[in-house]
C-alpha cells in the first residue's frame, strides 16, 4: 500500500539500470538469464547471415565479441560467482550456438582456444570487460 492504494502484485520487473537487471518474485534469476539471452539470441542470425555470405572468420568473430558478448556482461551484477549450473549452462549455449555456427566441425573446447576466447560460465575467471 502507498498512499492508501494497493499496488498490484507481479511475478517480475526491470530495474532500469545500466545493465536492466530483471528480478522475479521468487528471487531466482531465471527470467533475467532468459531476458539476456533473448537479445542474444536475435543477433546471432546475423551470424548466420555473415557466414552464409562468406565473410571471413575473424570478421565474424570480431562481430560476435562486439555485439554478442558484451550482453553477456548483463550477467555478471546478478551471479558475481556463484550461478547455479543450470543457469551457467543455458550463458554458455549462446556462445556455444555461435561458435557451432562459425565452425561446425570443430569442437567447442577447440574452437575457444583457435578463436582466443573464454568461457561465458560465471566465476572467478570470468571477465565482462572487452
Amino acid at each position: 500500500m502507498i498512499e492508501g492504494k494497493k499496488l498490484p502484485a507481479v511475478s517480475g520487473t526491470k530495474v532500469l539500470t545500466r545493465d536492466s537487471v530483471t528480478i522475479s518474485d521468487n528471487l531466482k534469476w531465471n527470467k533475467h538469464v532468459d531476458e539476456c539471452n533473448k537479445k542474444a539470441n536475435t543477433c546471432i542470425y546475423f551470424i548466420v547471415l555473415l557466414k552464409r555470405a562468406r565473410v571471413p572468420v575473424n570478421n565474424i568473430i570480431n562481430f560476435y565479441c562486439s555485439t554478442i558478448k558484451p550482453i553477456s556482461g548483463c550477467y555478471a551484477p546478478v551471479f558475481h560467482y556463484a550461478p547455479p549450473s543450470y543457469l551457467s549452462d543455458a550463458i554458455e549455449r549462446v556462445q556455444m550456438r555461435v561458435l557451432a555456427i562459425i565452425s561446425p566441425h570443430t569442437s567447442y573446447q577447440d574452437s575457444l582456444v583457435s578463436f582466443d576466447l573464454t568461457t561465458l560460465k560465471p566465476g572467478p575467471h570470468y571477465d565482462i570487460s572487452i
